[in-house]
C-alpha cells in the first residue's frame, strides 16, 4: 500500500505552474471586457487543445487572465492585439449566424404559405405538384429543427 502511494505521489506533480497576464483593458469596449475570459479561451485553445479555461479577474479597467500547465508563453500570446482579433473573428461568425438564422426564416414563412396553399388546393394538384409540396413539407420541418422550433 505504501508503495502505491508514494508512486502515486511520485506520478503526479505537487504544484501547477500558473502563469498570468495582466492588460490594460482601458481601450476595451464593455463586450470585449465581459467577453475577455472566452477570448482568451479561444486564442490558447488554438495553440494548446487540452489547456482549461482560464481565471478572469478584473479590477478597474485592468484583465487579469491566468491559465493553469500551459504549454506556451501567457504574456505574449494572450495580448490585447489577439483578444481584439478574436473578437472581431467571433463577431463577424456571429453577423454571419445571424444572417443565416434570418434566410432560414424568411424560407420556412414562404414554404409554409405555399404549402398552405397548395393544401387548399390539394385535389386539383398534378402528382408532380403534389410531389414538390411533399418537398416543401419536409423543408418546413429540417427548418423548422434549424431554427429551434418545435
Amino acid at each position: 500500500m505504501k508503495k502505491i502511494l508514494l508512486l502515486m505521489l511520485a506520478s503526479s506533480p505537487l504544484w501547477a505552474d500558473v502563469q498570468c497576464t495582466t492588460l490594460d483593458g482601458s481601450g476595451f469596449t464593455q463586450d470585449q471586457r465581459l467577453l475577455a475570459e472566452p477570448l482568451a479561451y479561444e486564442v490558447a485553445y488554438a495553440i494548446q487543445p487540452s489547456i482549461q479555461p482560464p481565471t478572469v479577474t478584473q479590477q478597474g479597467t485592468n484583465v487579469r487572465i491566468c491559465f493553469t500547465d500551459p504549454q506556451f508563453d501567457v504574456p505574449s500570446t494572450i495580448t490585447i492585439p489577439a483578444l481584439v482579433a478574436q473578437y472581431q473573428i467571433d463577431s463577424q461568425q456571429r453577423q454571419q449566424a445571424t444572417q443565416q438564422v434570418q434566410a432560414w426564416q424568411t424560407e420556412l414563412s414562404t414554404t409554409t404559405a405555399a404549402a398552405g396553399v397548395a393544401y387548399n388546393n390539394w385535389g386539383s394538384l398534378s402528382a408532380q405538384q403534389k410531389d414538390t409540396v411533399a418537398k416543401g413539407v419536409v423543408r418546413i420541418i429540417q427548418l423548422r429543427s434549424l431554427l429551434g422550433i418545435q
